[in-house]
């Protein structure tokens, strides 16, 4: 009997990102297949396993996946798609900008986002392909392939079936040693995502001043000066922060895209470490997704298990 798989090209942020990975590795666990994960086309616009170490060995790289030939000979679902290369173009479907989430279902955009992608072929349309299958069921094809975004409760579970790299643990442990202790965490989102952060912090500002350790992370540069001009003492990390209001995993991203993936990494896994968490409710009056990622990685004691994890062999 011949590999099956599941081809998941999740898009995003790194929530979703992971909320997808964990739908698509549930469904090859029921129904006997691989996981071949591809994250280069879009968003996070790396591979994947340059960040990461699978737990399951059914888990793979697309990269290497194509490099091996393994797809060769192979059907696939949604039809339509080229096997051999698979290039498609993704686009919004409709003049309404509806997309497809994580659970099949349509939600629409105000205004229509833009394309989300320049590097692949095939239209996804009212009339066209949904690049997906459905989850409770399975198919006959050799791989299935499942290209979406959503987010959910499920992230750090995701985060959960693998280790981050040797590299990424030493800059965490760099990170923890700089704090020094016990810390609380404060994570503010403001590009594309807005939070009223003036007005919830202006109120627990008294309360604020009493923790000895704070580590703020933010994808704002407003939001530290506001921290900053209210004599905040804090520690942050990461080098790229958004300064024109476009959130970090924009497709349009033109900065280092290794640092970029590296610190977003780095900073979800620093607020897990944290005593707790201090944020606001978006717009949408609910937590933004990195936040929910972030959460579950410490509910989970992600960085607890990493210190107990030996470091990879060189």
């Amino acid at each position: 009997m011949r590999d099956r798989y599941v081809l998941i090209r999740p898009m995003c942020g790194l929530n979703d990102m992971f909320n997808q990975i964990d739908r698509c590795y549930r469904y090859c666990k029921e129904y006997g297949r691989t996981l071949v994960i591809d994250t280069q086309h879009c968003s996070f616009k790396d591979e994947f396993f340059e960040y990461f170490i699978p737990d399951d060995v059914n888990v793979k790289s697309f990269r290497e996946w194509i490099g091996n030939g393994d797809h060769k000979g192979l059907s696939a679902f949604p039809k339509g798609v080229n096997v051999t290369s698979f290039n498609y173009r993704v686009q919004y479907v409709s003049d309404s900008g509806i997309f497809q989430t994580s659970d099949n279902k349509l939600i629409r955009f105000n205004p229509k986002p833009p394309s989300l992608s320049k590097l692949i072929t095939m239209r996804l349309s009212r009339n066209g392909v949904f690049i997906t299958f459905d989850f409770g069921r399975d198919y006959p094809q050799d791989i299935l392939i499942h290209q979406a975004c959503g987010g959910g409760a499920h992230g750090g579970r995701g985060f959960n079936l693998f280790m981050v790299n040797d590299h990424i643990r030493q800059k965490l442990w760099q990170r923890l040693q700089a704090i020094g202790g016990e810390f609380t965490a404060i994570h503010v989102r403001n590009t594309d995502l807005k939070t009223d952060y003036e007005g919830y912090f202006t109120e627990i500002l008294p309360q604020i001043r009493k923790y000895p350790r704070i580590f703020l992370a933010t994808d704002d540069r407003t939001v530290l000066d506001f921290f900053t001009s209210h004599g905040i003492d804090f520690h942050t990390f990461s080098k790229i922060i958004s300064a024109d209001g476009l959130p970090f995993h924009d497709k349009d991203f033109k900065g280092d895209i290794r640092l970029r993936n590296t610190e977003a990494i780095l900073d979800a896994l620093t607020l897990s470490a944290a005593e707790n968490i201090i944020f606001t409710n978006t717009q949408w009056q609910k937590p933004s997704g990195f936040v929910r990622l972030a959460q579950g990685l410490k509910s989970l004691g992600y960085v607890q298990k990493l210190k107990s994890r030996p470091v990879a062999a060189p």
